[in-house]
């Protein structure tokens, strides 16, 4: 598996099920993708998640700001249909039980390493 989006209802919906776009648009928590440098990159904390392969190299997560700029990005140099999701927030320890599903998830790639952006999740 490719990716997979987590939402706030429990479900999930991974690129064994279809393209990104076929994904639900409403209520995400987190998106755990592949990662060649760190096995599993987990976006998370985030307005809005897009999908763009030459801009975010898959999913990435973003505010209004960031909305903004995938907008104009994918404006001047998209040719397919625009991939936007919207975030959630839940409560601090259903967000860490998440958080610890995610890693122990069996469809996602092992956690190698982390960027030094990403919040740990451990």
């Amino acid at each position: 598996m490719n990716w997979k989006v987590f939402y706030a209802d429990g479900s999930s919906f991974g690129s064994d099920q279809g393209s990104p776009a076929m994904a639900p648009n409403i209520g995400v928590i987190a998106i755990a993708q592949a990662d060649i440098n760190v096995g599993c990159l987990v976006h998370q904390g985030n307005d809005w998640y897009c999908f763009d392969e030459k801009l975010y190299d898959g999913w990435g997560g973003v505010d209004s700001f960031g909305l903004q700029d995938y907008l104009s990005h994918a404006y001047e140099n998209r040719g397919g249909p625009l991939v936007i999701k919207s975030g959630r927030l839940i409560g601090t320890n259903d967000w860490r039980n998440l958080l610890t599903k995610i890693r122990k998830d069996p469809q996602l790639p092992t956690k190698t390493a982390r960027y030094i952006h990403e919040r740990r999740i451990d």
